[in-house]
């Protein structure tokens, strides 16, 4: 369920937060234009977000050509910026710092990582886990956020909007 602690007359785009990569206060606003845009809530610290750096990088550059926008978030207000920058230079992404949490209150958002995809208005289409397996990539079974995004992308209506997320908890 997408919790909204914003006033009814802002949107998912007007969220302010830091484009860590450029040290510029950015908002959603920047990535509307896209068909989908892919919401990872990351951290530095989880390991299970760092088990899915290069499933997710990898994913980004499948999606490139189709307009599909990723941003990593970092809602942790206590990871510095320079390991923020760090993990999106490996993983060669567009990397928001949400220190207020706007973003992570407006989306629900409770673990590192959960992803939101989100159509063109903003409205989430799928939220929760990328996949099956966070430890053994070779072992996945189900690909939750590339299945909704061909979903999303071909407009088909999706079965499942919600794959509970495992990770590590935001605080």
């Amino acid at each position: 369920m997408l919790v909204s602690l914003l006033s009814s007359a802002q949107s998912i785009f007007d969220i302010n937060m830091t484009d860590v990569n450029t040290d510029q206060s950015v908002t959603l606003k920047e990535y509307q234009n896209s068909k989908a845009m892919v919401v990872v809530f990351i951290s530095t610290k989880c390991p299970y977000a760092k088990y899915y750096e290069t499933r997710l990088s990898s994913m980004e550059k499948q999606y490139k050509n189709q307009d599909v926008t990723f941003l990593m978030v970092n809602p942790n207000s206590t990871e510095s910026m320079g390991s923020m920058k760090s993990q999106a230079l490996k993983m060669n992404t567009t990397y928001l710092r949400d220190e207020a949490k706007e973003l992570t209150s407006f989306l629900g958002a409770k673990k590192s990582p959960e992803v939101f995809l989100l159509n063109s208005q903003g409205k989430a289409y799928y939220s929760g886990a990328i996949d099956d397996n966070p430890q053994v990539a070779n072992d996945v079974r189900a690909s939750y956020l590339k299945e909704a995004i061909d979903g999303l992308l071909s407009g088909k209506s999706i079965v499942v909007k919600n794959n509970r997320p495992v990770g590590c908890t935001i605080k």
